[in-house]
């Protein structure tokens, strides 16, 4: 029995990794890597999505960004930026 639960509690545990490793095959990183990528603390890049300016996925208990949609919002907050020092 215990030889039972050790080897279900491993397949959760790798099935768990499969969908990670898929979700970064699609272009998707985790919250740490996100907020590396964007040069901010971890607690920013949080508050940045409760607030509703990064776009983020629910993978179970992940929370996953597109590398692209990033870059975007990077883009856009550059754009505005140099748009109001010009003014």
């Amino acid at each position: 029995m215990a030889f039972l639960s050790e080897v279900r509690s491993e397949q959760r545990a790798s099935a768990g990794r499969n969908e990670i490793q898929s979700a970064e095959d699609r272009g998707f990183i985790d919250a740490k890597e996100a907020a590396t990528f964007l040069g901010i603390p971890l607690r920013s890049l949080h508050q940045y999505v409760q607030q509703g300016l990064l776009p983020s996925y629910k993978l179970g208990r992940h929370r996953l960004f597109r590398r692209q949609e990033l870059l975007n919002v990077l883009q856009a907050t550059n754009k505005a930026t140099r748009e109001e020092i010009l003014r």
